[in-house]
């Protein structure tokens, strides 16, 4: 918590601290959730295909595909939920650099359109 202590060891207001943030990196960093969202993608639909049949087993482990395959649907399933999480969080990151960029331009014409006058509620 001590980042939300002031120089002079009062708490200061979580909104007090400067925030920077690059727009471009952020839409660099969604364009890599994507990229990983397509291997998850990838990796769920490897592990379909590859599930064993008990005949590949034989005789004396062919108990075994009953005690891996709910094992394995889980993990295809983990895997399916994780690549749209992913693409869920490439969508927020987009959004959120969309809102940054919005929020900028509008405070930038706001000042440059006040071009030095100043209204006094008189």
């Amino acid at each position: 918590m001590s980042s939300l202590i002031g120089g002079s060891g009062t708490p200061e207001m979580a909104g007090d601290a400067e925030m920077q943030m690059s727009v471009a990196a952020v839409i660099r960093h969604a364009a890599t959730v994507d990229d990983t969202a397509d291997k998850m993608e990838t990796a769920r639909g490897a592990a379909a295909y590859v599930q064993m049949g008990a005949e590949a087993y034989g005789q004396v482990c062919g108990f075994l595909p009953r005690l891996i395959a709910p094992v394995a649907d889980k993990a295809v399933a983990a895997l399916g939920e994780s690549a749209t999480a992913l693409r869920e969080a490439a969508a927020n990151l987009r959004a959120a650099a969309a809102a940054t960029e919005a929020t900028d331009a509008g405070n930038a014409r706001r000042l440059t359109g006040s071009a030095g006058r100043l209204e006094l509620p008189l």
